[in-house]
């Protein structure tokens, strides 16, 4: 059974301030799909006085909107983090299908979230630099526990070549 989009997107955008709001002293960089597709919805299609929480949008409304920031010059970036039922593509001016779990097969450059049962998206998020292990278990560590703190119903964590290049990618990473 798939994780549904209303249980699980406010969890997700909750993560997405959480790293931001903690990412200084752990990560370069942090992009994710998310809250620039809140801002395209709120300032194009819908009020934050009726919906506060996109989650509450009918699925044919979310879907379509979804489909088309995933096409639009700002969201297309992101359309390749997603995964979508029978490995459907999408169609500019068609909904977008439901996520599912699937991986993109792209090459990984930078750390990435997955969220299984339901894919909603990938992440991609790059450490600052360390001189030692230490440093980057801490780092490591943190972005675990940001994600546990979220308590999503399917299985989400960070994955990167280098928790497992220097030896700190631990049994225990898959939360």
């Amino acid at each position: 059974m798939e994780t549904p989009f209303d249980r699980e997107l406010p969890k997700f955008k909750s993560l997405s301030q959480d790293i931001v709001a903690g990412s200084e002293k752990y990560l370069n960089e942090f992009d994710p799909w998310y809250p620039g597709f809140e801002d395209y919805m709120y300032n194009n299609f819908v009020s934050r006085d009726k919906y506060e929480n996109l989650s509450a949008l009918p699925d044919s409304l979310f879907l379509e909107k979804l489909s088309q920031y995933l096409v639009s010059p700002t969201g297309a970036k992101y359309a390749s983090l997603l995964a979508f039922e029978n490995d459907a593509k999408l169609e500019c001016g068609k909904p977008a299908p439901k996520p599912t779990v699937r991986n993109s097969g792209a090459p990984i450059r930078f750390s990435t979230l997955y969220f299984f049962r339901f894919k909603m998206a990938s992440i991609r998020f790059q450490h600052q630099q360390y001189v030692g292990t230490e440093e980057h278990i801490e780092a490591m560590n943190w972005v675990k526990d940001t994600i546990k703190d979220q308590d999503f119903d399917g299985v989400a964590f960070p994955m990167s070549q280098t928790y497992s290049r220097h030896g700190t990618y631990v049994n225990d990473l898959v939360l």
